[in-house]
């Protein structure tokens, strides 16, 4: 487990956490990230079940794609409380294919 909860990093921070690929569960709550300035997000952490993304304001539905969501097949936990995301663009189907977990933590959006 890797706590960085309330350390105002933004996304220059995301490369040297994807080295970290046996990372199960990652905190980055209350942060400044955005996910639109990166290349490669979170791809690498492949073994990650829980990541709580709550509280960066800056995060948008398109963020989600470029932080690498869908590559994080083990994910079984995504927190985005606070983010303000409201509307993923999809079905229902789509939707679960873009972010692959049981459980989405304190998000509610519709389908479109």
């Amino acid at each position: 487990m890797l706590n960085l909860h309330l350390n105002f990093f933004n996304d220059s921070i995301l490369p040297y956490l994807n080295t970290l690929t046996s990372l199960t569960t990652l905190n980055l709550r209350s942060n400044s990230i955005e996910g639109s300035r990166t290349k490669q997000g979170l791809v690498n952490l492949r073994y990650l079940q829980v990541l709580d993304l709550s509280w960066n304001d800056n995060i948008t539905s398109g963020s989600l794609t470029r932080l690498g969501l869908a590559n994080l097949t083990n994910l079984k936990k995504l927190d985005l409380a606070g983010c303000g995301i409201t509307t993923i663009q999809g079905t229902r189907q789509q939707v679960t294919t873009q972010i692959p977990c049981d459980i989405i933590m304190a998000l509610i959006f519709t389908y479109v």
